[in-house]
Protein backbone atom coordinates (compact mmCIF):
# COMPACT_ATOMS: atom_id res chain seq x y z
CA UNK A 1 0.00 0.00 0.00
CA UNK A 2 2.85 2.29 1.03
CA UNK A 3 4.39 1.66 -2.41
CA UNK A 4 1.43 2.37 -4.26
CA UNK A 5 0.94 5.52 -2.54
CA UNK A 6 4.79 6.78 -3.13
CA UNK A 7 4.42 5.83 -6.49
CA UNK A 8 1.27 7.45 -7.24
CA UNK A 9 2.70 10.67 -5.86
CA UNK A 10 6.16 10.72 -7.64
CA UNK A 11 3.40 10.57 -10.84
CA UNK A 12 1.55 13.39 -10.03
CA UNK A 13 4.53 15.39 -9.45
CA UNK A 14 5.55 14.58 -12.94
CA UNK A 15 2.44 15.67 -14.68
CA UNK A 16 2.59 18.76 -16.94
CA UNK A 17 0.50 21.63 -15.18
CA UNK A 18 -1.06 25.02 -17.73
CA UNK A 19 -1.68 28.27 -16.35
CA UNK A 20 -2.55 31.33 -18.04
CA UNK A 21 -1.09 33.43 -15.46
CA UNK A 22 0.97 33.34 -12.36
CA UNK A 23 -0.57 32.29 -9.03
CA UNK A 24 -0.49 34.54 -6.02
CA UNK A 25 -1.21 32.31 -3.40
CA UNK A 26 1.37 31.85 -0.31
CA UNK A 27 1.16 28.15 -0.14
CA UNK A 28 -0.56 24.94 -1.86
CA UNK A 29 -0.69 21.62 -0.26
CA UNK A 30 -2.36 18.94 -1.73
CA UNK A 31 -3.24 15.42 0.33
CA UNK A 32 -4.02 12.19 -1.32
CA UNK A 33 -5.18 9.13 0.95
CA UNK A 34 -5.40 5.56 -0.85
CA UNK A 35 -7.65 3.15 0.40
CA UNK A 36 -7.28 -0.20 -0.92
CA UNK A 37 -10.44 -3.06 0.54
CA UNK A 38 -10.31 -6.86 -0.45
CA UNK A 39 -13.46 -8.70 0.33
CA UNK A 40 -12.62 -12.43 0.29
CA UNK A 41 -15.24 -15.65 0.82
CA UNK A 42 -14.00 -18.89 1.14
CA UNK A 43 -15.08 -22.56 1.40
CA UNK A 44 -13.62 -24.90 4.03
CA UNK A 45 -11.26 -26.23 1.77
CA UNK A 46 -9.94 -22.91 0.50
CA UNK A 47 -11.78 -22.18 -2.56
CA UNK A 48 -12.49 -18.63 -3.89
CA UNK A 49 -16.37 -18.57 -3.83
CA UNK A 50 -16.52 -14.75 -3.71
CA UNK A 51 -14.17 -11.33 -4.49
CA UNK A 52 -14.53 -8.11 -4.51
CA UNK A 53 -11.94 -5.17 -4.22
CA UNK A 54 -11.92 -1.54 -5.13
CA UNK A 55 -9.39 1.56 -4.58
CA UNK A 56 -10.44 4.32 -3.61
CA UNK A 57 -8.69 7.57 -3.43
CA UNK A 58 -9.22 10.84 -1.44
CA UNK A 59 -8.13 14.12 -2.66
CA UNK A 60 -7.33 17.26 -0.30
CA UNK A 61 -6.65 20.35 -1.47
CA UNK A 62 -5.31 23.75 0.58
CA UNK A 63 -4.33 27.18 -0.57
CA UNK A 64 -3.55 29.67 1.54
CA UNK A 65 -3.29 33.33 0.81
CA UNK A 66 -5.85 35.25 -1.27
CA UNK A 67 -5.80 35.34 -4.99
CA UNK A 68 -6.49 38.53 -6.27
CA UNK A 69 -10.14 38.66 -8.36
CA UNK A 70 -10.62 41.56 -11.00
CA UNK A 71 -14.98 42.23 -10.68
CA UNK A 72 -14.29 44.15 -14.27
CA UNK A 73 -14.13 41.63 -17.31
CA UNK A 74 -13.14 42.78 -20.35
CA UNK A 75 -15.55 42.98 -23.28
CA UNK A 76 -12.71 42.96 -25.88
Amino acid sequence: MKQFSVVVEEALFRLPAHRDRALTYKQEEVQITAVDEVYVEQDKTGHVCKQVARVRLFFLGFLSGMKNWSSKRSTE
